[in-house]
């Protein structure tokens, strides 16, 4: 919301659309990006924006000390990784050179930098000390103030080139328990939550309230430690493909859905959710890893674990000559994923292998998966709109980087390279297809669920909500996305007022013109940032590693 991109990566039907740049090209070789910028941009410190910026980021961020094209170490480099170099000839045109196509750059995960700030700011401040305080944009909302763990405010910015937002000021507030957020809901004390999913029927019957559901570009999945180095303290059995098979067909997924997500996802198969309309894949009904535990079992038998302990209760591991047990870590602050292990934990039980549940918290859940202590995990993510990052995680060089389950296979490696610079867009589809049944079948995951996103509001107090579900491709909540050329019908405040959390609960300095709040929430539950935590540390001779899986 502070910032703004040169292409807006999500547009309302999935796709990308202008946004500092309103128009651009790519040359039929896929080496050659031309954009035309805005001449109406203002940084909201009063400068011009101008093609510098767009030129400084890219530059900055490619002669970043880290920088590793490989690894990818955040999701930002995956968009610049065959950047090679940027010209400017005027103040709103900007030409990017790529070393080979880069499939992905037509759909960019990252904002523009004002260069007259970061260009004093030395890179290896950026990644220690640099606070960014107040992080200056040249997005509809301008940064006002923040107090950690309690809120965040901003005040819109009446000069966006777009034009101005309807509200004047967005507070974000957070909660540490998810009732008390919910009953703020209920009380009107805040507008919008996103609420736990096991409140979602209470909040269906309270007046003033309104529901919004649709489909996220998020899984949550079953993943399994497959990492081949002597380090690995996972269960040798995991580094077998038709081990994790098994494993995937001792899960109901029908069931956790309804036990577990009250009835609020959608059962899961491939990786890329069916949100990526243009790249997901459904394996056929004779593809499918389905719910059957007399052949989880018999597959079990094959592979060789007949062995049972005196009790028939558990198989014996052959690594230990003790009852089959594994461990399972789950993050705290995932409800139905800790409900979905206690199900998963009674379903491998039949199929005769143990599972202890550990439920930490996310910064132990990171550690010990870096230290590849784990032998399987409960875990969620959410992808970009294009796919090449999200794919990038199952490849050998992401071992030590992005990469959870360490998967590695040569196979899928040279897929992955072959839709990355992808110039015919057919072509990189179908080598996306192949991807996902690839890994479907290698089973790194077991994807368990699609999940929807889910906000509640209050219809008493703004009109203009936006409702993704009439937008097929769009992934983003109301407040990333307030821009009157595309959204006439954009959040408007049925009456001035002051909002009374910003006066009575929060000591904020009120900016000028009518006191319309929005009055937003998140819970105090943060996904770990995972580029700061993982992306610096590199385990011994990862590059090297290649899975020996039976079948390749």
């Amino acid at each position: 919301m502070v910032y703004d991109m040169g292409i807006q990566m999500e547009g309302l039907n999935g796709g990308p659309v202008p946004d500092l740049a309103e128009n651009w090209q790519v040359s039929p070789d896929g080496l050659t990006w031309t954009f035309h910028f805005v001449h109406n941009a203002t940084w909201h410190d009063g400068v011009p924006f101008t093609s510098a910026d767009f030129k400084f980021t890219l530059d900055y961020c490619t002669d970043y000390p880290n920088f590793n094209a490989t690894l990818q170490c955040g999701s930002v480099i995956s968009y610049m990784s065959t950047v090679n170099s940027t010209e400017t000839p005027d103040p709103y045109t900007a030409i990017v050179h790529m070393r080979s196509p880069l499939a992905d750059f037509g759909q960019p995960y990252f904002w523009i930098l004002p260069k007259h700030i970061w260009e004093n700011v030395p890179k290896e401040d950026a990644e220690k000390t640099y606070r960014n305080m107040p992080p200056i944009g040249t997005g509809p909302f301008k940064y006002v103030d923040s107090k950690v763990n309690e809120y965040v405010k901003l005040d819109a910015n009446k000069q966006w080139f777009r034009g101005a937002p309807k509200i004047d000021h967005i507070l974000f507030k957070y909660y540490a328990d998810p009732d008390t957020m919910v009953e703020a809901l209920i009380r009107g004390e805040v507008d919008v939550i996103v609420p736990p999913l096991g409140s979602v029927g209470k909040l269906a019957n309270e007046k003033g309230i309104n529901i919004l559901q649709w489909p996220s570009r998020s899984i949550e999945e079953l993943g399994f430690n497959t990492w081949s180095d002597p380090s690995s303290k996972g269960n040798p059995a995991l580094k077998d493909y038709r081990f994790r098979q098994a494993l995937g067909h001792a899960i109901n997924k029908t069931d956790i859905v309804n036990l577990a997500y009250h009835g609020l996802a959608v059962p899961a198969e491939s990786v890329l959710p069916p949100k990526m309309v243009l790249y997901h894949w459904d394996p056929t009904p004779e593809e499918t890893m389905k719910f059957n535990l007399a052949e989880a079992n018999q597959m079990l038998d094959e592979i060789g674990y007949t062995k049972w302990d005196d009790s028939h209760t558990y198989r014996i591991d052959p690594t230990t000559n003790a009852p089959f047990m594994l461990n399972c870590w789950v993050p705290n602050n995932l409800i139905e994923l800790i409900s979905a292990g206690a199900l998963i934990e009674n379903w491998f039980k039949q199929v005769g292998i143990g599972v202890h549940l550990r439920v930490v918290d996310s910064a132990q859940m990171v550690d010990t998966n870096l230290a590849g202590e784990m032998d399987m995990y409960l875990w969620d993510w959410g992808f970009d709109a294009d796919p090449d990052f999200a794919l990038s995680v199952f490849t050998t060089d992401q071992i030590g980087g992005w990469s959870d389950c360490f998967y590695s296979n040569a196979t899928y490696d040279a897929l992955y390279q072959k839709q990355h610079t992808a110039v015919d867009a057919t072509d990189r589809k179908n080598t996306i297809t192949e991807m996902q049944k690839f890994l479907y079948n290698q089973a790194p995951y077991v994807v368990l669920v699609y999940t929807l996103n889910v906000e509640a509001y209050r219809t008493d107090i703004f009109t203009g909500w936006m409702d993704p579900t009439k937008s097929p491709g769009w992934d983003i909540y109301w407040w990333w996305w307030i821009d009157p050329a595309r959204n006439p019908d954009q959040l408007t405040p049925i009456a001035s007022m002051t909002n009374t959390m910003a006066t009575s609960t929060v000591t904020t300095t009120v900016g000028p013109g009518t006191e319309t709040y929005v009055a937003a929430l998140a819970i105090l539950v943060a996904v770990v940032a995972a580029g700061a935590v993982i992306a610096f540390r590199r385990r011994r001779a990862a590059e090297k590693e290649r899975e020996e899986d039976k079948e390749t």
